[in-house]
């Protein structure tokens, strides 16, 4: 019985510090985002900062981006919607940083996969997401060991998706960077970007997890009862 209650107990005290679920709304919102970010599944992102595009590039506005979480069990992740064109002379860049963490269990890969993505010959587009296991300085550099997914389209190849494994973590940060460059007299194009995050959870956590979920779902009920008389 004393097992039970103290399993309870924890389970409470977890389900009080997950933070709201994800919702879908433009890269201002996440950025404007609260210190816990908020969950995606069994995935809680969170420090979403605009660290500024490379000198010559045109930054894409945070309000014209659209963000949608990604539910998939045990591959949450976000869906960056762009819609963007980089004509002749053009050079237009988006820079995303945040944080990933586990509220059960560790992440084991990272991937990116792109849509839309196109250049004319001359021009190029790349995505890049690169899975930082320290933090960034001021410069942008990840300030430990990394590894990088890359998307690219130059006119004639297209490179749509890759994925990178690595040793299990239980949080990490994310550098999400879009690139277009219409070079002389060409063109580049990207529609969506959708970052995922693999995730195990651990056997011993999941029940604690649930039982988390279930009792926030009854405070959010509480609040909300409480909230009409």
């Amino acid at each position: 019985m004393s097992r039970i209650l103290l399993l309870l107990s924890l389970a409470a005290s977890l389900a009080s510090a997950i933070p709201l679920d994800c919702t879908p709304g433009s890269l201002s919102s996440y950025l404007a985002l609260p210190g816990e970010g908020c969950r995606i599944g069994q995935t809680v992102v969170s420090g979403f900062v605009d660290p500024g595009v490379l000198p010559g590039s045109t930054p894409l506005l945070a309000n014209s981006i659209l963000v949608n979480p990604l539910f998939d069990t045990y591959a949450e992740g976000l869906l960056f919607t762009y819609r963007a064109n980089a004509g002749p002379g053009d050079v237009l860049e988006s820079v995303v940083q945040f944080s990933v963490s586990a509220l059960a269990g560790n992440h084991t890969y990272g991937s990116l996969a792109a849509g839309g993505l196109v250049a004319t010959p001359n021009g190029v587009a790349i995505g890049s997401t690169e899975f930082c296991f320290g933090s960034y300085d001021a410069t942008g550099t990840c300030q430990g060991a990394s590894v990088a997914a890359l998307v690219a389209a130059d006119g004639v190849d297209v490179f749509p998706f890759d994925r990178k494994d690595f040793a299990p973590v239980p949080s990490f940060m994310v550098r999400h960077d879009v690139v277009l460059d219409g070079g002389s007299i060409g063109g580049a194009s990207i529609d969506t970007a959708e970052v995922r995050f693999g995730v195990v959870p651990e056997p011993t956590t999941v029940g604690m997890f649930a039982i988390a979920t279930f009792l926030g779902f009854l405070g959010v009920r509480s609040r909300r009862g409480g909230s009409h008389e």
